[in-house]
């Protein structure tokens, strides 16, 4: 029995979405030692995503894994996912990911060196874009790209990752100190369906713990995105930021997102696998959904 994996329980939170999370618990299933795993919670939230008998399917095929319907909002359901965690490292998954080969892998050997990182409190994964919706390519393309150069430039600065990088898609926590600290997630988020994980992790800084970026421990995120919804989500993540900002008294500097909008285009123009024509439309892209996002911050 491997017994790190005996000290941890993965939550999925998932509403209204069947498909995805049949995917999700398929490629759970093809990890190595995925029953050795003490708990998986699935947590459906206020809409049942699977029938009995799915539910009962998946029940045969992990011994481990434990559906609840729950009548609650995304965060309070995140909450209770806590709540729940008796093992002492709690992992987050969206149910709109798929997990790699040696996701499972990794976590094993996150473990197996923590004892030399006390002060990590959670170790975020990383993910990349599939998208399942009709957007235009180089739109696609800019928002890959930004998101990656947001990230990565996010990743230069510690204090920055101690702070801002937690994300729910794809994250390893300590249940333990969450519980010792009294944390969780602040359902004052849930009008805007953003934020909250970033909210967390900035309070794991206040109370002197720290995140540390593990790129392999990695999942697919598969994207519904059209063109309206990128603009929805946009401006929905642009007002739950400015309202994290204005939570916890953090200044926001329009010169510092216009500066940031400057490298990341500068970045695109770098890029040497995108042709000169094509350039320029993916920085428009990048610039209008940035822009999209800075003027719902500072109308938030």
């Amino acid at each position: 029995m491997r017994t790190q994996l005996q000290q941890v329980s993965i939550a999925i939170v998932t509403k209204k979405r069947r498909k995805s999370l049949t995917e999700l618990l398929r490629s759970l299933l093809t990890q190595p030692h995925i029953h050795e795993v003490k708990r998986i919670f699935v947590l459906e939230n206020q809409v049942e995503s699977f029938t009995n008998k799915e539910r009962t399917f998946f029940s045969k095929k992990l011994k481990n894994i434990f559906f609840h319907f729950l009548q609650s909002s995304k965060v309070e359901t995140r909450n209770l996912a806590i709540q729940l965690c008796k093992t002492r490292y709690l992992i987050f998954l969206d149910d709109d990911v798929t997990v790699s080969p040696q996701w499972l892998k990794t976590v094993e050997k996150i473990l197996s060196e923590k004892k030399n990182k006390e002060r990590i409190v959670f170790y975020q994964g990383s993910y990349d874009e599939v998208y399942r919706k009709k957007l235009p390519i180089l739109a696609k393309e800019a928002i890959r790209q930004y998101e990656y150069f947001g990230y990565d430039s996010i990743i230069q600065s510690s204090s920055s990752l101690l702070r801002f990088s937690l994300d729910t898609k794809n994250v390893l926590l300590d249940a333990y100190f969450l519980k010792k600290h009294h944390l969780s997630f602040d359902s004052i988020f849930d009008q805007y369906g953003f934020s909250e994980d970033t909210d967390l992790g900035f309070h794991i800084y206040q109370e002197g713990g720290a995140g540390e970026y593990v790129p392999t421990l990695h999942v697919r995120h598969h994207k519904p995105l059209s063109i309206k919804k990128m603009f929805f989500l946009s401006q929905q993540s642009g007002r739950a930021y400015g309202l994290f900002c204005r939570k916890n008294k953090l200044s926001f500097s329009l010169k510092g997102q216009i500066i940031h909008t400057f490298h990341i285009v500068l970045f695109l123009l770098k890029n040497k696998n995108i042709n000169i024509k094509n350039k320029i439309e993916v920085s428009f892209w990048a610039v209008l959904y940035r822009s999209i996002f800075t003027v719902n911050i500072l109308h938030s």
